[in-house]
């Protein structure tokens, strides 16, 4: 898959995850972070049954895969709890949330050539460590 077909998609989902980063600062003000990431999950659900019945495909499951989406699922919410609470902490969006992205990137990429063999190309190994320079630089003050 050449990244021609993918980037504009991938795109696309970046802005949705700024958008719900922003979303989440603001309500962090007033919300325990518990109760924002209930809110937050729960609204999401709804969104994807409701374009999972738009979509009018059939759905297909596999145990394994079930199991893998739930450690998913898991992963995401307890990283939404942490993250709720920085912002209820005074965490700034424009700090931590760029820490986090960058993180999340160089885990990702790890996790890509670790657990599924994934090529990393010299101009991503410099990419990672330009990232983990990014994260070096936000989080000093």
């Amino acid at each position: 898959m050449s990244t021609g077909s993918w980037l504009p998609l991938a795109l696309v989902s970046a802005l949705f995850y700024g958008l719900h980063n922003a979303f989440s600062r603001a309500a962090s003000r007033g919300i325990s972070e518990e109760l924002g990431v209930i809110a937050v999950q729960v609204t999401a659900a709804v969104a994807v049954f409701i374009y999972s019945f738009a979509a009018a495909r059939p759905v297909r499951i596999e145990g394994r895969s079930l199991g893998w989406a739930m450690a998913g699922g898991l992963s995401v919410g307890l990283a939404s709890v942490i993250y709720f609470a920085l912002l209820r902490k005074g965490a700034t969006l424009s700090t931590m949330g760029p820490v986090v992205l960058a993180g999340t990137t160089i885990v990702t990429t790890l996790a890509g050539v670790i657990a599924f063999g994934e090529k990393v190309t010299a101009l991503r190994i410099v990419g990672l460590l330009l990232a983990t320079g990014g994260i070096a630089l936000l989080s000093r003050r």
